[in-house]
């Protein structure tokens, strides 16, 4: 869903990106960015726990298959 005018206007939503590869958060970043979105990014899934934590996260992307842990486990911790 893109964001409207005026949703831009008041607060973007926040996305938190999940991944280890560096090429990848910054592609992820400047796609979404250019629509108007915020986004964290975060290159373990446990800075992205930690940043999840203390930020109003909207939506989280994550690869799967990180170093230390998979998406899904980290989508169990979010919850």
């Amino acid at each position: 869903m893109k964001p409207t005018p005026s949703s831009i206007a008041a607060k973007p939503p926040l996305i938190l990106c999940i991944d280890d590869t560096d090429i990848a958060l910054r592609v992820r970043k400047l796609l979404l960015a250019s629509e108007g979105y915020s986004v964290l990014t975060a290159n373990s899934g446990e800075e992205g726990l930690e940043l999840f934590k203390r930020n109003p996260v909207k939506l989280v992307i994550s690869d799967h298959f990180l170093t230390e842990k998979t998406g899904t486990e980290i989508a169990r911790e979010m919850n």
